[in-house]
């Protein structure tokens, strides 16, 4: 009792003193709170200052003296207390229950010797020692305990290696001797500073779950293991290397913590992942510094730039992930063994440079490149498969103007394989000039693909085509708006160039075009100048346009008067189809060689339209000229409503050399026209080729020979024309030599009877002229077979066979015509009269005098003396024939040659 009152007294003599050193009225006030707290207490309460037993409200609960841990773990029960151990207190065997809360006081600790078993989780302590001896210490599961309360770390390690606990690292630890934490130990450092060094000759191992802010906390010149799975920092070591001399062959993840140079070489072997990403880490390097790296991938945004990545990493097949947008300011090279990969966001801009790509590129579809100035995408050989317009930021939703990312698109396929997808690409105008050409490519078509061009601007076109091109699928271009009058711009697409008529282009294989225009001046295929081994599958032409397809000759430099011409040949084309066409839905201009499978399609001007210009192939190059206009060949015509004329090939057009030489070979297929059409075919400037054709309901003639050379081996079903099936107009030296005209009508409602024509018309300008081995026909009503007309000179009919009803005439001269030189022999008929009118030459004598075949003395035309007439109809009694004794018109006539009776 004297304790506890001498214990009061001190107490208050403590209070006085406080109050002398004036502090304020509320503490005042809880010091004498405490103090009848203390008042208050049982009057057999003992007090301790080693073990403190209290409630969870910290309020005193237990009166009885303990002078052990044991006594008083026994005294607390299943009660929740704390016990606060405030000096040293020896236990051989203890387990301390889960109820109770240790806190250690001041030079509080446990002196183990046997085993203690601590199964509550709630030890309160600073950072000194509180587990001494020699026993073993099982702790709680998911306890958190501190590396100072004990000896040393590898104390820490030997007696927590079988528990699941968390151990934090609290203070600097030297380690000495090769100690390990258990598989289930989790070490977390509390502050920096608190660095583990291993000595030389001293291995820690099972390293595996760690906890630690960006500080350094591994240091010495012995060894750490790491267990496979476990994530490192960079900064936990005093650099690279060191934790990389340290992770050896175990599979870890490295987090590359702020900043980090390199200046020594590092090689980083497969075992170990760079990660850049968590800690936002990046690397720089001293000069000349490179990094070896084994992983697959490796952020960009883990080194300054890309010129950097690519001269410090060195790696075999290293993919860069893109994540953010990246700036290329100078020509930059992709080698083979880096792969870009894009992450759909991240942009690649190019500023007036040049980004070359070799190793292998497939980013999806979305955009990668940005391309300013003349920034500039370079694809090295085997680096992409298909080159996708998406890529520069195309959008194929019809409203977006896709024109600079389009041009970028084009300058960057050559020599690759290109891949338009579905969808419709809108351009606010077309692609200029030849720089972005296209050549050397493959491009591979999408159904549903499409090309808008809106706006024409300047010297434009929709797609410049050079040498070796190959198009895969439908391309269909639809283009609106005005147009240039010039044909070969402004066009959806040309190939060759029309400013450079000299540059060679030719392997051009195009599957099929569908092409699209809105204006009366609008050609939609231009293939110009110097442009040879063109393969196209089919044309479609749409919309108001001029001509679906324009193959001309062009001039170098571009003038009128040009040094020299080029022009194109070797060119095929499967079908041309199309409707409207303003001026012809082909047209051939000076080119030669050039075969189309099928022309088909309904009220165009004009069908084909062949022309020689290039003013007489005078300009063409030497090895040309003679070539220039032959060879035209269309296989099948299928043409109804033609407004012209379906056919009109005139190869001397603005000529100024009259020898020039054209072939046509026309197959097949139907021409239908309206009523006043020039004609079905019309053939000018010296024109030699064959045509098995069929014309029909013309409203003038079949066909129109000017200036021609032949039709050798012909067949033509020329029915229901208004005039002629064949006319000869102006044409000298034709040879229209074993042609068939059987079957046709040359003329409708006798207007043949009118004009004076027939199956084959030979008009009055034309001369020297060859019909030979010919099969006539004059059905329907017509008159005529063959017409010579009024003028016509030096013609011959030789051979004609002529087939049709009663009283046509098969071989006639007009009756006031001028045809005492044209010859006309061997013609038969199937009995009818075949001739009346004036007679025709037989032959003629060194002295002009004609032998001539007739039924009666001439009664009209200017005779000679000496022209003799021999009776087609000799009878008994009668003569022989007829001589002229007085030449006039029609001159004196004696009868010669009694025949008996």
């Amino acid at each position: 009792m004297r304790e506890k009152i001498v214990g009061k007294l001190d107490l208050l003599k403590s209070i006085d003193k406080i109050n002398e050193l004036g502090i304020n009225y509320m503490k005042k006030l809880l010091l004498i709170f405490f103090i009848l707290l203390f008042l208050c207490g049982t009057s057999n309460a003992e007090y301790f200052s080693d073990i403190i037993v209290t409630s969870p409200d910290g309020i005193w609960t237990d009166s009885r003296t303990y002078s052990t841990l044991n006594d008083a773990v026994d005294a607390v029960g299943v009660n929740k207390r704390t016990i606060v151990i405030a000096n040293q207190k020896v236990v051989t065997s203890l387990t301390i229950p889960s109820n109770i809360t240790l806190k250690f006081e001041r030079d509080g600790s446990i002196a183990n010797s046997g085993q203690l078993t601590i199964n509550t989780k709630d030890i309160i302590s600073d950072n000194h020692q509180i587990f001494t001896g020699t026993g073993n210490i099982d702790f709680a599961s998911g306890s958190i305990i501190k590396s100072s309360w004990f000896s040393n770390v590898e104390t820490a390690f030997a007696l927590t290696s079988n528990d699941t606990l968390t151990l934090i690292i609290s203070k600097p630890q030297i380690i000495t001797a090769s100690y390990s934490p258990g598989n289930n130990v989790h070490l977390q450092w509390e502050a920096p500073g608190n660095i583990l060094t291993v000595s030389a000759g001293v291995t820690v191992g099972n390293l595996g779950r760690i906890t630690a802010g960006d500080y350094q906390i591994f240091a010495g010149a012995g060894d750490f293991d790491f267990n496979d799975g476990t994530n490192l920092k960079t900064s936990w070591f005093n650099s690279v290397r060191s934790a990389l001399t340290w992770i050896e062959s175990e599979k870890v993840t490295l987090s590359v913590v702020g900043t980090v140079n390199l200046d020594f070489p590092i090689s980083v072997t497969s075992n170990v992942i760079l990660d850049f990403t968590s800690n936002h880490g990046k690397i720089t390097f001293d000069p000349g510094i490179v990094l070896t790296v084994s992983q697959r991938e490796l952020p960009l945004s883990g080194f300054e730039n890309l010129d950097v990545f690519i001269n410090n990493i060195s790696s075999t097949g290293l993919t860069v992930v893109i994540s953010e947008d990246v700036n290329v300011i100078a020509d930059t090279i992709i080698p083979k063994e880096i792969i870009l990969k894009p992450i759909p966001g991240a942009i690649l801009s190019i500023v007036n440079s040049i980004l070359t790509i070799n190793s292998p590129f497939n980013p999806g579809l979305h955009q990668v490149f940005s391309c300013t100035g003349t920034g500039k995408v370079v694809f090295g050989s085997g680096s992409v498969t298909e080159i996708y317009p998406q890529w520069w930021g195309v959008v194929g939703d019809g409203i977006t103007d896709n024109l600079v990312g389009w041009q970028k698109f084009l300058s960057t396929i050559n020599g690759r394989t290109a891949k338009i997808p579905n969808g419709i690409y809108r351009l606010s105008n077309g692609v200029v000039g030849s720089i972005y050409k296209i050549s050397n490519c493959i491009i591979n078509i999408e159904p549903g693909a499409q090309i808008n061009i809106d706006g024409w601007t300047g010297n434009t076109v929709g797609l410049q085509i050079g040498s070796n091109v190959t198009i895969h699928g439908t391309l269909k271009i639809v283009s609106a708006g005005s147009v240039s009058d010039n044909g070969a711009i402004n066009v959806p697409i040309c190939i060759g160039d029309w400013w450079d008529g000299a540059t060679s282009v030719n392997n051009v294989n195009i599957d099929s075009l569908v092409l699209s225009q809105g204006d009366d001046l609008a050609n939609l295929l231009i293939i110009i100048g110097n442009v040879h081994t063109v393969n196209i599958g089919s044309v479609i032409a749409e919309g108001t346009y001029s001509c679906a397809v324009m193959a001309h000759w062009v001039g170098v430099p571009n003038s009128i008067t040009p040094t020299i011409s080029y022009h194109p040949h070797g060119i095929y084309i499967g079908n041309i189809i199309g409707d409207n066409a303003k001026t012809s839905l082909c047209t051939l201009s000076a080119v030669y060689d050039i075969t189309i499978g099928s022309l088909s399609g309904d009220g165009n001007y004009r069908g084909l339209f062949s022309i020689g210009g290039d003013f007489g192939n005078y300009y063409a190059p030497p090895e040309q000229t003679k070539f220039i206009c032959k060879g035209i060949r269309i296989k099948n015509i299928f043409l109804s409503k033609v407004k012209y004329r379906a056919i009109y090939v005139n190869a001397s057009s603005g000529s100024i050399i009259t020898e020039m030489e054209g072939q046509i070979y026309i197959e097949g297929g139907s021409v239908l026209g309206d009523i006043g059409s020039n004609a079905g075919v019309y053939l000018s400037g010296q024109y030699n080729g064959k045509i098995n054709l069929e014309i029909a309901e013309f409203g003038e003639n079949g066909i129109v020979l000017r200036d021609c050379r032949g039709i050798d081996g012909s067949k033509i079903y020329a029915h229901d024309n208004g005039y002629a099936g064949i006319n000869l107009n102006g044409t000298n030296d034709e040879q229209v030599i074993g042609c068939d005209f059987s079957g046709s009508f040359a003329c409708n409602n006798n207007q043949a009877l009118v004009a004076g024509m027939g199956n084959i018309n030979v008009n009055q300008y034309a001369h020297n002229n060859n019909l030979t081995g010919c099969v006539v026909s004059t059905n329907n009503g017509a008159t005529h077979g063959v017409t010579l007309g009024n003028g016509s000179t030096n013609n011959i009919v030789v051979g004609i066979k002529g087939t049709g009803f009663s009283g046509i005439r098969y071989v006639v001269n007009d009756l006031n015509s001028n045809t005492t030189t044209n010859i006309v022999r061997e013609i038969t008929s199937d009995g009818i009269t075949f001739y009346t009118g004036p007679p025709m030459g037989f032959c003629r004598s060194p002295y002009g005098q004609r032998l001539v075949f007739s039924d009666a003395a001439p009664i009209a035309g200017v005779w000679i003396k000496g022209d003799i007439i021999f009776s087609t109809l000799p009878a008994g009694e009668g003569y022989v024939g007829w001589v002229c004794v007085l030449g006039g018109t029609p001159g004196t006539w004696k009868g010669f040659g009694l025949i008996q009776p």
